[in-house]
């Protein structure tokens, strides 16, 4: 805005960001209104030491002739763009922060849409040193590159002024060396150092007599050698970084995919395909069979802490010494480097330099099932991880649910699938267990290898293996009293105790009018049941039967079970009967 004088200051055209679009948020500006927009803190824009920002301001959807009018306190009698109705309007403005680092937005007439985006700012010129920013990358030897504010020297010897923890108080490696660019604002220290965590810092201790030059002992200012950087601690930023790589994972319905390799990241992570030649894959190790990706994307979308690598051939099988390369771009952009998912807006957090060993696959399988009422325990061949239970359904027999799954929890090698409300245990060949993975796979509904978040389980039909249940074998009758039945089973039973209305009819000639329920029951001796009726009955006679008929749900109390499990008697008709008299 012209007539606004500012301190010294420094151009930054490193931010870019959309601030505000009235369109989805705020409501559109009427006449005599004013819209405040946040600027310091958004769209990559420092939230201190900024004097001002290069906006881009937009009218749109405009209903008469107006002006915007863009100032930091008092709206001054002036216009940063002018439209007449109807039209649609842009112009860049270099705006003045208001103390709380916000700019106002007035309209003169009308209504319109306010739309503001940042392509950069201004910043405070400071003499002093201070660590901006840092990146780490490991391997041996690594490096640590850190910006600072203003252009910085960095003698050999200053290397020792700087303590790398890669987490809260834990030591990650010491650097051996710092080194320059002339007239650059950033320096490099070399060394081994552990990938940063959560609370990741490097700290910079001024010596007490700091000395320039090119034997000196301190980090100072490039253009004023007698400035020298101040004590002080940056925190990091958690880069992303690889945790593991799979190469050729089977897809679904038991195809390959020959030319991809899915890789896992410590947090979201965002891939386009202009980074893909950024990573570079060899199956044993070796320069001489490193092949360069030629597709990135991220899994299933953003966000998501999984990419997939695409490769223009077949890749070979990972051997001894199998690695994936990862190599940050030497000016990284959010077009050519793995960058943070920063909520969709661009982020200059990128992955730094990394090699990553790749292991041979072991997809996990279902190697067993067993199914209960409550319950279906599902083993597997190796530790995993179920997110999501949406890819199971259980068929108790051919072509017949066995009950809903409402969700799934994992142990170790154990998934355990939970119903929801119950399900029916397989008594009988024909049940399957079906595992379908969701496709294109996500740690957020795959099931995965809890060592390898990369490794996802894929299409599987598993039969679990059927339980018997228990079953009639013969039955007594005595007639006398009130007169009972004793029922021999094939295991122990229990039953309910009073006995639910429909469970077991007694029959003892099959003619119509003649089938008699029993009142209550309880275990007898050995593998027994014993009926009371109540009330007399008949002895046992030809085309008689005794008839169990189990529930739609059985449960512990309204059916026969067998004794210390949740395994149901089936509907079952038996005519082996004798009489005791």
């Amino acid at each position: 805005m012209l007539g606004t004088v500012w301190p010294a200051a420094q151009f930054r055209s490193d931010a870019f960001g959309r601030l505000l679009d009235t369109r989805s948020a705020g409501g559109t500006l009427g006449a005599g209104g004013v819209d405040s927009v946040a600027v310091a803190g958004q769209g990559g824009i420092p939230a201190t030491g900024v004097n001002a920002a290069l906006l881009n301001v937009t009218a749109t959807n405009t209903t008469a002739g107006s002006y915007f009018t863009v100032y930091p306190s008092t709206r001054p009698n002036a216009s940063d763009l002018n439209w007449a109705a109807g039209q649609t309007v842009p112009n860049m403005t270099v705006a003045t922060l208001g103390g709380t680092g916000k700019v106002n937005v007035f309209n003169a007439a009308g209504s319109a849409d306010l739309v503001v985006d940042t392509s950069g700012y201004f910043g405070l010129l400071s003499t002093v040193p201070t660590m901006v920013s840092a990146v780490v990358t490991t391997g041996a030897p690594g490096n640590i590159v850190i910006t600072y504010n203003v252009p910085v020297v960095c003698p050999t010897a200053a290397y020792s002024d700087f303590t790398y923890d890669y987490t809260t108080g834990t030591f990650g490696g010491s650097p051996i060396s710092c080194s320059d660019i002339p007239g650059n604002d950033t320096l490099t220290l070399v060394g081994n150092f552990v990938t940063p965590g959560a609370s990741a810092t490097i700290t910079y201790t001024e010596p007490s007599s700091p000395t320039s030059g090119g034997s000196g002992n301190a980090v100072y200012s490039f253009n004023s050698p007698i400035q020298f950087a101040l004590t002080q601690t940056l925190t990091l930023a958690v880069a992303p970084a690889m945790t593991a790589a799979v190469v050729t994972p089977p897809a679904p319905n038991g195809t390959a995919i020959p030319n991809e390799i899915y890789v896992a990241y410590n947090e979201s992570a965002v891939c386009v395909g202009g980074a893909a030649p950024a990573f570079s894959y060899s199956y044993d190790g070796t320069s001489a069979h490193a092949v360069a990706a030629t597709g990135c994307a991220v899994s299933g979308g953003s966000p998501s802490n999984v990419l997939i690598l695409s490769f223009g051939a077949a890749l070979t099988a990972p051997t001894t010494g199998a690695n994936l390369v990862y190599t940050l771009p030497s000016s990284p952009l959010d077009t050519t480097a793995v960058y943070a998912y920063n909520g969709g807006a661009p982020s200059n957090n990128f992955a730094a330099t990394q090699t990553l060993p790749v292991a041979a696959i072991t997809v996990p399988t279902i190697t067993s099932a067993n199914v209960t009422t409550s319950a279906i325990s599902v083993v597997y061949n190796e530790a995993v991880t179920c997110p999501d239970s949406g890819g199971f359904v259980y068929d108790s027999s051919l072509g017949t649910s066995g009950g809903a799954i409402a969700s799934c929890s994992a142990s170790g090698s154990t998934v355990t699938l939970n119903p929801a409300t119950t399900f029916t245990v397989p008594t009988t060949g024909g049940a399957t267990l079906t595992y379908t993975q969701p496709f294109p796979p996500t740690d957020a509904l795959d099931v995965f290898a809890t060592a390898n978040g990369a490794n996802f389980a894929v299409d599987q039909t598993l039969t679990p293996t059927p339980i018997p249940a228990p079953v009639m074998v013969t039955a007594l009758v005595d007639n006398t009293g009130l007169g009972t039945i004793t029922v021999t089973y094939n295991e122990p039973v229990s039953c309910p105790g009073a006995v639910p209305s429909g469970l077991f009819s007694y029959n003892f000639d099959g003619g119509t009018g003649d089938a008699v329920q029993p009142v209550h029951c309880a275990s007898g001796a050995g593998f027994t049941l014993v009926l009371s009726f109540g009330a007399g009955i008949t002895d046992f006679t030809t085309g008689g039967s005794l008839q169990y008929t189990a529930p739609g749900i059985s449960t512990t109390s309204n059916a026969v079970y067998a004794t210390g499990s949740t395994k149901f008697a089936a509907t079952q008709n038996l005519t082996n009967i004798g009489n005791l008299h």
